[in-house]
């Protein structure tokens, strides 16, 4: 047998590349040196895919090895432990593995071998995502651990070996490449073998139909026939600012998230002669182009923005604001930032009309069926984004697409989705059950879909109030899907719900930022709304940021109260109030009861109780959280508890996360009605069994 320092030299020479040293997000990897002959192809893989990824070669010499370890763990957007029973049994390992989850690190643990842990491993990673490649197929493995990494740290701008798509099928033929070509360069005996055991061979992976090339678009300039020269700069800078944040403005595509290719200011000149405009567009590659005309009527300022699909010129989308004069910085922003939204969302879903057959959601699905689950999704997405959109209209499009094809999966989910969410003015009792029996038919049809094991897990938290049966659904889901953020999220709402706030805030940090268009400023949103229940303000304070600056209507409202509470809670009051005040100047508090207390504190108690009045005539809506702070800010402590109890009977979400723990009911705690609206949430919960 070799001495250790010599199998050591021996390792460190056959180490397939040079660990990374650079800025950009890594991840780190921990394993047993024991475990060379599996962990190195698995290391190559990672890097020749493109990920950024640090092991223990990259120590410099002359180095402290333990406070350069220390560093790169505490510096790694990820830290992925191989576990084998060496790697199990090796205090190193257990040291990165406990200094790892003390600094709140994500933590992703990939089982290579079974492994039989020890109580305290199993106690530490208990909460944490696991991979089992033993039990896996190759395939499968590599999808996993692909989209897991995937989740956590982005692909480095040049990966070693450039690796170009070449199926649809869950990016089944990425891993196949990587496979072959770190099989070349290293002399992998198993290669052989790896390809016989698939399920398909490289030349029979069908080629993927390309979405990305169906996402062009070219912005041409905006017209404008005004002769006030700062109407022209507006028209001048607002075509500009479309340009530059379309690029960044993706939308889901194919059951993917996909940005647009925008095309160069070169290009969009050569379109914008409307006599050539098809055929120049059919030339240049351009699919879409967005147009728009701005003018001054009077003291107001009309901008019409029209998306055309360049084909044959139909208009796929219009748009018409009106400003009352104003053609400030923000505003046009936030115009921009608007625009750019409802023009990638509506060209996505214009692609998958005309390509519907390419869909791999609705293969074998009746056409109709098809079709009016399409309706809801769009009128869903314009609800979803405060530019109309009729929940019930929803609901009654979701229903009829089950009543064309009762073997519809897709839509039982998405129908037990809008129940669980309460639209359509159904009663607690009644969304539970109609969301329960669509998401247990969904799952009959498919049991491997992880957003079912989502949404039934929300069915449980957030109408039943059922921590264990969600935790269990949750807990499925991540099986199926490591990277379903909203899992890890709604995990830690169960921890804070539980009085849990230092495992809440673990769990937060797991949560990768959701990468969903529209959807990610909800998600920031949540996330830096349960900080501030746990006093978390810095955190809050730039999660609520990140909102802001892709939010439009009330996403964009509730992303700026965050955003102000965050600031209050950091002893800033000048901030918040002066943004207050430029919301409110503006007519932009889409949410105004958010801002009662903001008011109230900074002596403008006629505008709270303006505001009240608007609420109780029925002119504004508000959740049960929303009007209980404002009656408390008010003083009105009769109206604060029945808000609060009718709040609890339905079940709202915020009143119910924050009753606990947040700051805001920190001055009535002590009264009796309190204890008695916590006596009312313990006889709704069903607890885990660990709390």
């Amino acid at each position: 047998m070799q001495p250790l320092r010599n199998q050591l030299e021996r390792n460190t020479m056959d180490r397939p590349f040079l660990a990374y040293k650079g800025s950009k997000p890594y991840v780190f990897v921990s394993y047993s040196h024991r475990d060379t002959s599996v962990v190195y192809p698995e290391l190559t893989a990672l890097r020749d895919s493109g990920f950024n990824v640090w092991y223990d070669e990259g120590i410099e010499a002359g180095t402290e090895w333990s406070e350069d370890l220390a560093s790169r763990i505490a510096g790694a957007k990820l830290f992925l432990y191989f576990v084998t029973p060496e790697s199990a049994a090796s205090q190193n390992c257990r040291n990165e593995v406990n200094y790892a989850l003390g600094k709140e690190i994500p933590t992703l643990t990939v089982h290579l071998k079974k492994t039989d842990l020890s109580e305290g491993l199993v106690l530490s990673l208990s909460a944490r995502q696991a991979i089992l490649k033993h039990e896996m197929s190759d395939q499968a493995y590599r999808d996993k651990i692909q989209d897991s990494v995937s989740a956590y740290v982005g692909k480095s701008s040049v990966a070693k070996t450039p690796v170009t798509p070449a199926s649809s099928k869950n990016s089944r033929s990425i891993w196949l490449g990587l496979a072959f070509v770190a099989a070349l360069a290293l002399g992998i005996p198993g290669y052989q073998r790896y390809v016989d055991s698939s399920e398909e061979s490289l030349t029979e992976i069908e080629a993927p139909f390309d979405w990305e090339a169906k996402l062009s678009i070219a912005v041409l300039p905006f017209s404008t026939s005004d002769s006030d020269s700062s109407i022209r700069q507006f028209a001048d800078d607002l075509t500009e600012e479309i340009a530059e944040k379309l690029p960044a403005s993706g939308s889901i595509v194919d059951g993917e998230y996909r940005l647009p290719k925008v095309a160069s200011d070169i290009i969009s000149a050569q379109l914008a002669n409307p006599d050539t405009f098809i055929e120049k567009a059919g030339q240049l590659g351009v699919l879409y182009v967005l147009d728009g005309g701005v003018r001054s009527i009077g003291e107001q300022i009309v901008i019409t923005i029209q998306l055309i699909r360049a084909s044959d010129g139909f208009q796929v989308w219009f748009k018409k604001y009106e400003l009352s004069g104003d053609t400030s910085r923000e505003l046009q922003t936030d115009l921009a930032r608007n625009a750019t939204l409802l023009a990638v969302n509506e060209m996505a879903f214009d692609i998958e009309d005309q390509n519907i057959d390419m869909v791999r959601a609705y293969k074998g699905i009746a056409p109709k069926a098809v079709k009016l689950l399409r309706a809801a999704d769009h009128e869903r997405f314009l609800a979803q984004v405060g530019e109309g959109g009729d929940w019930n209209q929803v609901l009654r499009f979701q229903q009829q697409a089950i009543d064309a094809d009762p073997k519809f999966e897709l839509a039982y989910r998405s129908l037990a989705n809008t129940y669980m969410n309460r639209f359509g003015n159904v009663s607690v009792k009644e969304s539970g059950r109609k969301a329960h029996a669509a998401i247990d038919k969904a799952i009959s049809l498919n049991d491997q879909i992880a957003d079912s094991y989502l949404q039934r897990g929300q069915i449980y938290l957030l109408i039943d109030g059922d921590y264990k049966n969600a935790t269990q659904a949750f807990e499925t889901c991540l099986r199926l899907d490591l990277t379903s953020t909203w899992c890890h999220y709604r995990l830690a709402v169960i921890a804070l719900r539980e009085n849990g706030p230092r495992d809440a805030l673990m769990l937060l940090n797991t949560s990768a930022r959701l990468n969903a268009g529209y959807e990610q400023s909800t998600f920031l949103n949540h996330i830096s709304a349960t900080r501030l229940v746990l006093g978390d303000f810095k955190a809050a304070l730039e999660e609520a940021k990140s909102s802001a600056a892709i939010s439009v209507g009330g996403q964009k409202n509730r992303a700026l109260r965050n955003q102000a509470v965050a600031l209050r809670g950091l002893g800033k009051e000048d901030e918040p109030a002066a943004l207050r005040n430029s919301l409110w100047q503006s007519g932009q508090l889409s949410n105004p009861l958010d801002w009662v207390p903001h008011f109230v504190r900074s002596g403008k108690r006629d505008i709270s109780e303006q505001i009240i009045n608007d609420y109780e005539s029925g002119n504004i809506l508000g959740d049960y959280f929303e009007v209980a702070q404002a009656y408390l800010a008010l003083g009105d402590l009769e109206a604060t508890f029945r808000a609060m109890e009718e709040g609890l009977r339905n079940h709202d979400e915020w009143l119910i996360n924050s009753l606990r723990l947040a700051p805001v009911w920190n001055e009535i705690r002590n009264e009796v009605r309190y204890q008695k609206l916590l006596d009312l949430l313990d006889s709704m919960e069903t607890r885990t069994d660990v709390q």
